[in-house]
């Protein structure tokens, strides 16, 4: 019957309770606000037989909901009052542990390094204008005398002996400084250092040229590092014409003539035409929402072909899994549609039919499914299979073909099979409008197939549902706006470079001073003793009267050991630097005491010198070019962390050194889900009518789920492996085994963490919408229509199906019992098969099933033996194997299905990962790392050299000076010692 709200006189009204078409739709609409108020509640309640204690809703607590909120509202927001999240900085650096911490600035330089560098200077300025001037003063006089033509004044000759001495140590100190010079000079001519160049508010062209260049060694720390992709990112949607036609409105899906039964399923298509539409709008608008509030983290601006890559990485892989999961979500409700055979109000699936028992006085309404024909033209049935063409069951005396449009067994599946070619068609349209509409709607216009579409007039709605409707998904990045909300305030950049000129000439000058002081001396030092061993008698006691004369008595090569020795000894006495041309002993003393005095500073000097150089340590970068595989594992085993090896290709998908394989359960391939058997089950079932005291009937729809359960869990789990292997793996660096091997861990763990029970969620959302709707099974295992034989009502009450052990499916989704099959083939016997647990609906049923019975051959045959409709077809010789309990598997026998399903039937997955691919794909063309190591031998002799000089003309000036104030206080306190009297 009908029943007219309008007219029905209310007995009381609840504050935010709404009544409307189905119990879903109901609590959506409706609020809370009855809840937090006693006495609402109390009047509520006082409808129920049952008297029930119920507190109210704490109205004081803190609630972002006001009481108005609709149920729908909270719904989106998951209930969620507020989300709590406390970080740990000091939890995070724990786990992290880093081993080492290094950083680069830029300072002046440091005060050893200035003094060095002064002293070094003044070493060489000293040398060089030491020899400079005495040219320049003898051109002064040159020219002087040419201007007053004076003559010169004649100096004295010196002894030839001294002339020739001096004369080779001018050549000898000539050549070694002239050969060294130029050694020292191509050497610090070619030689580099690692410089650091800092730029500040660097323009996006500067940063580009300056990636060209540098693209190693450049960093430019952002001022904002976590950015939304809507910042920098457009994304443009573009769905099918008909989700923005006239077609989909509610006016003209709600002009049809309601007595026709072609126009009642015609408003019906264009309705779930519209849903669809926007189901599909709604959940694109999502992921757009969810894509564009995603943040962007980096500390450093990127590069753009960085940002490309990554954003079109997460943005595939939005589009993938919003499709993906959308067509599974759709897939599901199907199969719920489906399997539970849920009674369609039209009948277009079933037909109800009053069935009268002989033996009492009771009558009860039964099912029968609806037959048909396939595409092929063999009969089928809608309990089988759903797209059965039904045609007649929507057609009435007025009803003609309308093109592109297909009628099975429920709505759903008939706009799915359909296409919108006639919506593409005035002539169609017009037809449509003359015969089955009854409003004006002359504004109407069809589908422009001039406009660009990735489908044609004649692709099936399903195929356009697959792809969510879209025609254009798109994603384009402003590399400018990223580069603007990053802000770098300025960038740094190293490389190596040659000496300026500068800093070339001050070198050079250092160790020119030092040069030449060394040489000076070692070159009359090696003349004069060569001379000294050349002129030597060959016996010494003139030079030394105090050698015995014993020496005489050695050999030969002995005695010149000795006179070398002596000679060098002697030197060393009486070696005098500050040679002043006074002959009294005290002042000669004084100067040989400064000369000892000189060499001693001279060498702490230089020893601390020395030491400075070995200790100190620069930075230095080496480069390998196109290392191979073995030379780079090479490189790793030094356990340096510095290696860089820049990839040529910085964007590498999956597939191309991944690859994985899995198996499933055994029952996805066994013979429990093929078409012979589930034929045997549907032939031996009775197909045109329903029963639930006979679990029988519903043996094919239980195997059919099972079936569809196996493929949907099969399909998702490749499609997570399709979709995770047509992932980039990005990275401007080649990664190390280590790292390479927890990146992919990371990334196996999303692919496969994520997915574990979802779909069975999915499923129970559908089954718990369905439960609260209270939609009946055919199979009326959770509701059905008791009557009495002699009665005339015309009213039938639906009653809740309550299990043995007093489980209502009215009250309880969640009921099950263990249940028998009855045979009338075999004398009215009962069996309990094991393991076969009803519910209150086929997928209940099948989800608190286990697999014990198939796992025994002997189960197996007795259930083909009770599924028999008669005796004469007994014995049946299909032959079906039982599972094999001997394989290895992750489920025991008594395992649930919905445990099972849990995994997708997940058996076990062999992942091959090959670092040698990946190295081939990430092919570098070098790899370079930066190390701190000793100066080199040269440095230090340069750094000697040029420091020389100038230590030579500081402790020469002040050995002197040290040494006559020390005279000075001793002649002092000499002069000051008192003497006692006599």
């Amino acid at each position: 019957g009908f029943f007219d709200l309008n007219i029905l006189v209310p007995n009381a009204t609840f504050p935010g309770l709404v009544v409307d078409c189905l119990p879903l739709q109901m609590t959506f609409a409706s609020s809370l606000e009855c809840f937090y108020n006693q006495t609402c509640l109390d009047t509520l309640l006082s409808t129920y037989s049952t008297m029930f204690d119920v507190e109210i809703l704490n109205q004081s607590l803190p609630s972002r909901f006001p009481l108005t909120t609709s149920i729908e509202s909270i719904v989106r927001e998951l209930f969620v009052e507020n989300f709590h999240i406390q970080a740990s900085y000091n939890s995070y650096f724990n786990a992290c542990a880093p081993v080492h911490c290094s950083y680069n600035r830029a300072r002046r330089f440091n005060s050893i390094y200035i003094i060095t560098t002064l002293i070094a200077l003044y070493g060489g300025l000293n040398a060089a204008f030491y020899i400079i001037t005495p040219y320049l003063i003898d051109l002064l006089l040159f020219v002087k005398e040419r201007i007053f033509r004076r003559d010169r004044p004649q100096r004295d000759e010196n002894d030839p002996f001294d002339i020739l001495r001096g004369r080779i140590s001018t050549w000898l100190y000539v050549t070694l400084l002239t050969t060294t010079m130029t050694f020292i000079t191509v050497f610090t001519m070619n030689a580099s250092y690692w410089t650091t160049v800092t730029i500040y508010s660097p323009s996006e062209k500067q940063y580009e040229a300056l990636y060209q260049q540098y693209p190693d060694t450049i960093r430019c720390p952002c001022t904002s590092i976590s950015n939304p992709y809507e910042s920098f990112v457009q994304v443009t949607l573009r769905q099918h014409q008909v989700c923005e036609s006239y077609f989909i409105q509610p006016w003209w899906y709600e002009s049809f003539d309601s007595s026709l039964n072609s126009s009642i399923f015609i408003s019906s298509y264009f309705r779930t035409l519209s849903m669809l539409c926007d189901i599909t709008k709604t959940t694109l608008d999502d992921a757009i929402r969810q894509f564009s509030s995603t943040t962007f983290v980096s500390s450093h601006v990127r590069q753009k072909q960085f940002i490309v890559l990554q954003t079109d990485q997460l943005f595939s892989v939005l589009k993938s899994s919003v499709i993906t999961e959308f067509n599974t979500i759709i897939a599901l409700i199907n199969e719920v549609l489906h399997t539970n055979q849920y009674i369609s109000g039209r009948q277009t699936n079933i037909l109800l039919k009053k069935l009268f028992s002989n033996d009492s006085n009771q009558a009860r309404i039964i099912a029968t499914t609806q037959a048909g024909y396939d595409d092929n033209g063999l009969p089928c049935y809608c309990s089988q299979n759903p797209l059965c063409n039904v045609e007649t069951h929507y057609q009435d005396s007025t009803s003609w073909t309308i093109p592109g449009l297909s009628f099975k067994c429920f709505v759903f599946d008939s706009v799915l099979q359909s296409s919108l070619i006639c919506w593409y068609n005035h002539r169609c349209l017009n037809e449509v409008l003359t015969k089955l509409v009854f409003f004006d709607t002359s504004n109407i216009t069809i589908l422009d197939d001039k406009l660009p579409s990735r489908f044609r007039s004649n692709t099936t709605i399903k195929l356009l549902l697959d792809q969510m409707m879209i025609e254009e998904w798109a994603a384009t990045i402003n590399y400018t706006a990223f580069y603007h909300n990053c802000y770098p305030t300025y960038c740094t950049y190293a490389y190596y470079a040659k000496q300026n000129a500068l800093y070339l000439i001050a070198t050079m000058m250092g160790i020119f001073g030092g040069l030449d002081v060394i040489l000076r001396i070692v070159c009359l030092i090696v003349v004069r003793f060569l001379f000294r061993c050349k002129t030597a008698p060959p016996g010494v006691s003139t030079l030394f009267p105090n050698t015995p004369n014993t020496l005489t008595q050695h050999p030969r090569y002995h005695l010149l050991l000795c006179n070398v020795w002596n000679i060098i000894r002697h030197e060393i006495k009486t070696y005098n630097l500050f040679k002043s041309g006074f002959n009294q002993l005290h002042i000669i003393n004084r100067e040989r005491y400064s000369t000892r005095l000189y060499f001693f500073l001279l060498s702490i000097g230089i020893f601390i010198i020395i030491i400075y150089s070995i200790s100190s340590k620069e930075t230095v970068t080496e480069k390998i070019e196109r290392p191979t595989l073995a030379m780079y594992e090479k490189l790793l085993q030094s356990n340096d962390s510095t290696w860089r090896c820049p990839c040529s290709d910085i964007s590498i998908s999956y597939s191309q050194f991944i690859k994985i394989n899995i198996t499933f359960h055994q029952i996805c391939s066994s013979d429990f889900v093929q078409k012979s058997w589930l034929n045997l089950l549907f032939s031996n079932s009775s197909s045109l009518m329903y029963e639930s005291s006979h679990f029988r009937m519903i043996l094919s729809a239980y195997f059919n789920f099972l079936s569809t359960l196996c493929t949907l869990a099969q399909t998702t789990k490749h499609n997570d492996i399709l979709r995770f292997l047509s992932e980039k793996c990005i990275g401007a660096q080649l990664m190390p085994v280590p790292l390479y091997q927890i990146v992919l861990e990371d990334a196996m763990y999303q692919m496969k963490g994520p997915r574990s029970g979802r779909l069975n969620r999915i499923l129970g959302l559908i089954q718990g919408i369905a439960y609260g709707n209270t939609l009946i099974s055919s199979y009326l295992l959770n509701w059905y229509w008791p009557l009495h034989n002699n009665s005339s009502q015309t009213l039938a009450r639906a009653h809740a199906m309550t299990l043995d052990n007093s489980c209502s499916c009215r009250t309880h989704i969640d009921c099950v019992q263990p249940e028998s099959i009855y045979s009338s083939a075999i004398n009215s016997s009962h069996w309990m098969m094991p393991g076969l647990n009803i519910g209150c609906s086929i997928i209940d049923t099948i989800q608190n099933s286990t697999l014990q019975c198939l796992y025994n051959q002997t189960c197996i045959d007795l259930l083909q033996l009770f599924i028999q409709r008669s005796p004469e077809r007994l014995p049946n010789n299909i032959n079906v194997t039982a599972l094999n309990s001997m394989l290895h598997t992750r489920y025991p026998p008594d395992t649930s299905i919905l445990r099972m399903s849990d995994q997708l039937f997940f058996q076990e997955g062999l992942i091959e990962i090959s670092y040698v691919e990946f190295y081939k794909q990430c092919a570098p063309n070098y790899c370079s790392y930066t190390f701190e190591k000793h100066s080199n031998f040269l440095v230090i002799i340069s750094r000697i050299l040029a420091l020389w000089g100038g230590l030579t003309l500081s402790f020469g000036f002040l050995a002197p000076c040290i040494v006559r104030l020390w005279f000075q206080i001793n002649t002092y306190r000499q002069n000051s010692r008192i003497h006692p009297a006599a």
